[in-house]
This record gives structure tokens, sequence and C-alpha cells, in this order.
């Protein structure tokens, strides 16, 4: 039973460090890697944070030109003729704007374009039966001089102005044009990777007509970052066609407004830069006099402003120079559209249904004002680092303090590391993760918890199971609630041990020698009620040896007054004795075959004992060695010798002398060179109390000091009287008595100081 203990404990003492390991390793290559799930539960965070603590808008260099409801009431559906655009680009102009994007491509002509005319005309004609051809050559003439170009009005109108247009790159379409801007790309030849690997490319866009391109100021990708999870959350600032890198139309328009020719582009590679980047690749992008940080692929991660912040003037007004010129001046603008039915609306952290346009805005804004979210490469192994040591320190304090002390710990770091997370937001602008820290310490406190758990379940169980027939119900659940209180190796410690016999038992089994079944019976209600009785007080049953009981207090769990404990038991089981004769007189089992009367003689001793596990490697029993059992053996055996039911050690007796007790000798036990004082224990504190044995007490007292002063007259007048004073101890002073006839005849040595030596156990 106790192997199977220990192995159950070395099991699960090993899988308790090993299973929570390799989670705790698992979960931060997990989080190092950041898989979809743990990705989305990181956004979560800063997007709350986001919503929570959006930025303040101090500089707001960017308006919009909107293509709203009502500019499309007035000005007609979309999309627009150029001529439109052309106005709004004049007007735009003319208020001193310093530079005008379009979030909005004219890779087609105009409806309105003489070319577009002439076609519909000869489809028209193509459709019509019996009419006379047209002189197409003549009449192809007469429109281009007649009809005014709409694109080349816009052509004109872009040469006039700082405006930006946008471009998209596409899996499929046209063929990239050349970009507006001049980019340098700073970088060593010691990077392992070229770091433009890192930027998205394409191989072909959505551009404008060539008049249109050629005329613009600048040209701006529009392309969006989209997340997993459908948000915006980063915009790109460069994306590449083969070695070109391309601006995108927030970094374009900044470029144009600044009066810039080109931009500066760094990697990690360069000195100094890797500390700005989340990993090799891109690291910053000048341009002009703004710098701004970048993660690897180029992209730039978007800390959105609340959106009441946005300067917006209806596309109507500024085409009908119907606002205040001051608020373009020296400003940038960007013309799109918050209407409905133009489809531009994109999902972002602060709002689910935001203008694509705004989010070109948001990223000016930002770097305007030099607000930048980052998340350097070193943050996230220092993240990572912490959480693994956190992970580990769990680990062990789980293993040594159980589980409060850890979960208490988890919840404060816990709790600390989001504050952490969000002062180093608002204060730093950092982005500090404290979910994907607080996923893997709180993965790894569940799986070395619930091991804990079950093994601390498994300890109980063996411990039940272990003990369960020793120890009474009370005291196993006691054991099983702490089983550290259990020393399953052996612990040295005071014990009282009890001894008990029944008197004259090799008789008793041969006169049923014919019926060892009823042998077996008697043994077993004797057995049966005393150790019901030690289980009351708290005892230990150690083993049952044929008849006899060794029991012990105060193991395996520690016991206040556990010598008075034993005391009571012994009392209380010789008091039981009276009844179980009684009721054994009319046990039908035993009618007509046994009619005696069971006796019982019990010792107790208290004394260090070396207790614990005892035994073979194949088998093992909870016991208790040492000296102080081999006393109380010895005591048991002395009470037949003295004619009493119960003896005491010395240290018992003194330990509970609230008792009624007398001290009945000075011996040297068998096989001991050192004397014992023992008694015999008479009573509970209610006898001790009472006066007529006070009194008797006293005369006993006497007697004995008598004897050990060899004043043999008066121990033995005293004697005479104690006999009817004590008559339960007669044979006791029958022994006296014979000691002192002897001693009168044959006087003691000089040297005597009244020990008794024993002769038998």
């Amino acid at each position: 039973m106790f192997v199977r203990l220990l192995g159950v404990l070395k099991i699960t003492r090993m899988i308790g460090w090993i299973l929570p390991l390799i989670v705790l390793v698992m979960m931060t290559g997990l989080v190092w890697g950041l898989p979809r799930p743990l990705e989305a539960l990181q956004n979560a965070v800063f997007d709350q944070y986001n919503r929570l603590h959006p930025r303040s808008v101090e500089n707001n260099p960017v308006f919009i030109i909107d293509i709203d409801e009502k500019s499309l009431e007035l000005l007609g559906q979309f999309p627009w003729p150029r001529q439109i655009f052309s106005d709004i680009i004049s007007s735009a102009t003319a208020s001193g704007a310093a530079a005008i994007g379009i979030d909005v491509m004219f890779a087609e002509p105009d409806r309105n374009s003489p070319s577009e005319v002439l076609a519909n005309w000869k489809s028209l004609q193509m459709m019509t039966d019996g009419e006379e051809s047209l002189d197409w050559d003549v009449l192809e003439k007469d429109i281009m001089e007649k009809i005014t170009d709409p694109d080349a009005a816009l052509a004109a109108a872009l040469r006039g102005s700082n405006t930006v247009l946008s471009m998209a790159f596409t899996d499929d379409g046209r063929p990239i044009p050349q970009a507006k801007a001049g980019i340098a790309i700073q970088k060593t030849n010691l990077e392992l990777v070229d770091p433009l690997l890192f930027v998205p490319q394409s191989s072909a866009a959505i551009s404008n007509l060539d008049t249109l391109h050629d005329a613009a100021a600048g040209v701006g990708l529009i392309n969006a970052k989209i997340d997993s999870d459908g948000l915006i959350r980063s915009a790109f600032t460069v994306l590449r066609h083969e070695q070109q890198l391309y601006p995108a139309l927030s970094i374009e328009l900044l470029r144009v407004a600044q009066g810039a020719r080109s931009l500066i582009v760094k990697t990690t590679g360069v000195k100094s830069e890797a500390g700005f980047s989340s990993g090799a690749g891109l690291s910053r992008l000048k341009v002009g006099q703004f710098i701004v940080p970048v993660e690897a692929d180029g992209s730039m991660r978007i800390y959105y402003a609340e959106r009441e912040n946005i300067k917006r003037i209806p596309a109507w007004k500024v085409v009908t120079r119907d606002f205040d010129p001051l608020i373009m001046s020296g400003k940038i603008g960007i013309i799109g559209s918050s209407a409905a039915g133009l489809l531009d609306n994109r999902a972002t952290p602060i709002d689910p249904v935001t203008p694509g346009v705004e989010i070109h805005l948001q990223a000016i804004q930002q770097i305007v004002d030099g607000q930048f979210l980052t998340r350097p490469l070193l943050l996230k192994f220092g993240e990572i680092a912490l959480a693994f040591t956190m992970g580990l320190l769990i680990i062990i304090l789980i293993e040594f303090m159980g589980l409060v002390v850890p979960v208490i710990l988890w919840f404060f770091t816990s709790l600390g590391g989001v504050g952490f997370s969000w002062w180093s937001y608002t204060e730093k602008m950092m982005l500090v993760d404290p979910a994907n820290p607080i996923f893997i310490t709180g993965a790894t406190l569940f799986t070395a918890g619930a091991l804990r758990y079950i093994r601390n379940e498994e300890e109980r169980r063996g411990v039940r199971n272990a003990f369960g027939q020793y120890l009474a119900p009370e005291l196993v659940e006691a054991i099983a609630k702490n089983p550290k209180d259990l020393q399953l190796g052996g612990v040295v410690k005071p014990l009282t041990v009890m001894f008990t016999d029944i008197r004259d038992f090799t008789s008793i089994s041969e006169g049923l020698s014919e019926t060892p079944q009823l042998l077996t019976h008697l043994i077993n209600r004797f057995l049966t009620t005393m150790s019901g009785l030690i289980y009351n007080r708290q005892g230990t049953i150690d083993k049952y040896i044929g008849d006899c009981i060794m029991a012990f207090w105060n193991a395996p769990t520690d016991l206040e007054n556990h010598e008075r404990l034993s005391c009571l038991a012994a009392l209380d089981m010789q008091k039981a004795l009276k009844k179980l004769n009684q009721s054994l007189k009319i046990d039908p089992e035993l009618q007509g075959v046994w009619s005696s009367q069971l006796a019982m003689g019990i010792g107790l001793n208290t004394g260090e004992t070396l207790v614990g596990n005892i035994g073979s490697d194949q088998r093992f029993n909870y016991s208790a060695l040492g000296d102080a059992v081999n006393v109380a053996a010895r005591l048991e055996g002395q009470t037949k010798f003295y004619g009493v039911d119960i003896l005491l050690g010395a240290q018992t007796a003194h330990a509970a002398s609230d008792l009624a007790m007398l001290e009945i000798d000075l011996i040297a036990l068998k096989g001991k060179e050192e004397p014992e004082r023992i008694y015999v224990l008479m009573g509970d504190d209610e006898k001790a109390l009472d006066e007529d044995f006070i009194s008797a007490k006293a005369l006993h007292n006497r007697m004995i000091e008598a004897y050990q002063g060899q004043n043999w007259g008066l121990a033995r007048g005293l004697l005479n009287r104690l006999e009817t004073v004590f008559p339960e101890l007669k044979k006791t002073y029958r022994i006296y008595s014979t000691r002192i006839d002897n001693f009168r005849h044959h006087p003691p040595s000089e040297n005597w100081n009244g020990v008794y030596v024993a002769t038998q156990k």
C-alpha cells in the first residue's frame, strides 16, 4: 500500500515539473509565432487602448473635400465629369492648399471626351438602317475642334497645382508606371537578406490615364493593409515593384506639400536602426522634414484620433467656392467620399464604418504630429522572456508552496502588467502586449495548478487508503487535507505508545481450539470495541499482534496532551471491557462454548520514537520504533505481575498528572539498566479530586517513602491499612509485604536505592 502511495507521489511530482515546463515552452513558442487567435487577442487589447485613449490632435494640417450625399445630389451622380474635379482642384489651389490628393482613380477617359462621343456616335450609326454613312474623318476633326477634352482640361488643372493622384497595386492590370518620387534606400551589404523582400510587391496596377499621370505632381498608392479580422490598423507607407519602391498616398502628399523631390528609406542593417523596427526589413522613412518609424514590411501602425476632429468641406461648396479659404491655406486636402452609396467605407478599431479617405488623413496627421505607436523587436523579446521567467517561478512556487501564493502572484503581476502596458501606451506610445504574457503564465499556472490539484487528490486518496485502517476517520481527513504533515520517510518525535494484551489468552485459545471460527469471532469483537475507543481519543493503531494491540498518539498528526488522551483511552477501554464481557455472555455464537471473562493489561509510555514507514522494499507499515516503545511493551507485561489494569511510564504520568494515579514502584525493567518510576492509573480527573482518594493517595505515598527509606516497620503497618483502602491493589501490596519480609531477613546492600529489578517481561 505504501509502495503504491510513494510511487504515485514520485510519478506525479515528476509530471508536475515536466508537463508544465513543456506547456510553458510550447506557449512561449506559440506566442513568438503569434498565430491568428493570439494575434487577435493582442489586437483586441491595443484596439481597446485606442478607443479609450485616442490620439490627441495637436496640429490639424489636413482636411477632406468630401463627396458627400448632398454633393451627389447637387452635382450629379458619380462618377462626376472631369470638369468638376478640375473646378475643385482650381478652387483649392486658389485657396492656398499646399497639396491636393485625389482618392479617386481616372483609369478611363471621361465619358464626355471627344473620343468617347465619337465612339458613341459610331455605335449609333451602325444600329441605324437605310441612312447614308457619315464622313467620320470630317466629323472627328470638327468634334475635336469644337468640344473641349475634359481629360485635357483636368491635366491642365493638375499641371497648375500640387495634386497627387491615386494608384492601386493589383495582381493583374496595366503595367506599373514610373514613380513620381525618387526613393533613396539606405542599406548595407552585411544584411543577410535583402530588406526589400519584406515589402509586399505587385506586378500590375490600376493607374490613371497617361496624360493625367504625367501632369500630376505625384502619384500615391491607396492599397489598404487589412488584418485577418477585416480591420485596418496599419497603413502602408511604401510598396514594391521589383526593386523599386512606390509611396503611399499619404507619404506622397507630404512629399509634394513640402516640395521634396525624394524619400529616404532606411533598413535595419543601417547602424542604430535595428532598435526602431519589429524585425529585419525596413526601419524608418524620411519624407521632407518628417521621420516615420515603420514595420519591417514598410507599414505604419495608425494611432487613430477621434473622427470628430476631422475637418470636412463638402465638395459642392468647393466647386461653388462657398467656404472660407483660410481653412485650406497651407494645408493638405484629400478629395474622397463619405457617401454610403460609393462603398468606400472601411472597418477600423475606433469605428466599424470609416470612410477610406479618413485613413489617409489619420496617417498624415500622426506623421505631422510625430505621434507613432511603436513595437520594437526587443520589446517582444522582453515580454516573452519575462513571461517565461514568471512561468518558471509559478511552477517552482506551486511545487513548494501550493496554489494560493502562485495564484495571488499571477493575479497581481498580470494586473501590474496591464497597468504597465496602459502606462506605456498613454505616456510612451509604446505597444506593450499584456495579453499574451498573461496567456503564457495563465496556461502554465492552469497546467501546473491542475496537476498539483490532481497530485494533492492522489496524495489524499493514498493517505486515506494507507491510514484508513489505523486512524480515526477525522484524523484521516485531517492528514488528507495536509499531506505534508505526514513525514513518509520517518521522523523522530515524542509519542505516547500503548500496548494491550488479553490475560491468559493461551488458555482461551486452547479452549476454543476445536472451533477456530469462534476464536476469530471473539477476538474480532474485542479488537473492534477497543479500536473504536482508541480512534475516539485520536489514537493511531500501529498493528494487531494476535490479541495484542499496539497504538500510539501524536503521529502522524501532532496532538496536544497526547499523554492524557492515551490515558483516557485506556480508562475507556477497561470500562468497555466490562460491558463487552456482559455482551459476550449472551452472544448466541458463544453460548455453551465459552463463558469466561476477558481481562486486559495496558501499558502506556511516552518518549522520543522514530515513526514512519518501516519495512522492506516490497511492504511497508506505518509504525514506531524506539526505547519508549519497548518500555510500553514491558509495562503491559508488568500489569499482570502487579495485578493492575493500567501501568504508566513516568513521562506519561507527569504529563497527565491531573488524573487519578499512584506511583507503584521504581523498577528496572527486564533488559534495561536504568530504573523507571511506574504508576498505576486509577481513574479520571474527577476521581483525582475525590477527598477519599486524595487521603488514600497520601497514605500510599507514605508507604512508598517508608519502603524506599528501608523503614520496614512503618511500611509494613501502612500496607495492612492500604489493602482495605485500595482492594484493587491487593496483589501489589502483597508483593511489597513479601519484599519487606525478605529484606528483614536479608537486608539490601548499603547503596540500595529502592529499585526492583524485574525478572520477567
